[in-house]
């Protein structure tokens, strides 16, 4: 099982649930992610402000940047 998070402090906050029993032994590997540019692949950064990400827009950056 693979997944993506973001690093606080201690703790990885995980992109999606691991669907495990809390307090359940695991095994974790960690190696970071490059970065990437999403304006080479034609988007624009948001401007400042409020603002709803969907999974929509996630699903098209992840197709469109190899993810």
């Amino acid at each position: 099982m693979k997944r993506r998070g973001i690093v606080k402090g201690r703790t990885i906050e995980l992109d999606a649930p691991l669907g495990l029993p809390e307090g359940q032994v695991v095994e974790v590997e960690v190696s970071t992610v490059q970065a990437v540019d999403l304006e080479q692949y034609g988007f624009k950064p948001l401007p400042a402000g409020d603002y709803l990400v969907t999974n929509e827009m996630v699903n098209r950056i992840r197709e469109t940047a190899g993810f």
